[in-house]
């Protein structure tokens, strides 16, 4: 028994050693709304149809029946500089700024994954603003 376990263990070495890091936990919950994790203290809740993901200072609740894929991953998904583009979004005063994205259609969903109006009062937190193709992530202060 002891030598079959010693010649196990150089196998066993050698697919550790193979084995993918990844960073993320990507979650989608549309075709075109992706929203990533740390994996760094990474808690996963399930309770009445919801998910709840938390750890690395954030947290967040999704319906399981908006959930269309979740994955880990090696990159976050979703977030782009506001700078890359013309585009500026901001929230001031609570209010959703949108500039330069005349005619685009723009979704606003709060960090626990909730659908809210862009014309809606906002509190402190964390916002992802879909504005045309482009994700963004914006700080309320």
């Amino acid at each position: 028994m002891k030598h079959l376990l010693l010649s196990l263990l150089p196998a066993l070495c050698c697919l550790s050693a193979g084995a993918q890091t990844y960073g993320y936990l990507t979650l989608r919950t549309g075709q075109d709304h992706a929203v990533s994790f740390s994996s760094e203290a990474l808690k996963l809740t399930f309770a009445s149809g919801q998910v709840t993901v938390s750890g690395a200072g954030q947290a967040a609740t999704f319906p399981l029946s908006q959930l269309t894929s979740m994955a880990f991953t090696t990159e976050a998904a979703g977030i782009h500089d506001v700078s890359l583009d013309s585009r500026r979004v901001t929230i001031l005063n609570g209010r959703l700024r949108v500039e330069g994205a005349e005619g685009a259609p723009v979704s606003l969903w709060s960090s626990d994954g909730r659908s809210l109006s862009p014309a809606a009062l906002l509190p402190r937190g964390v916002y992802m603003v879909r504005v045309g193709g482009q994700t963004f992530k914006v700080l309320a202060r």
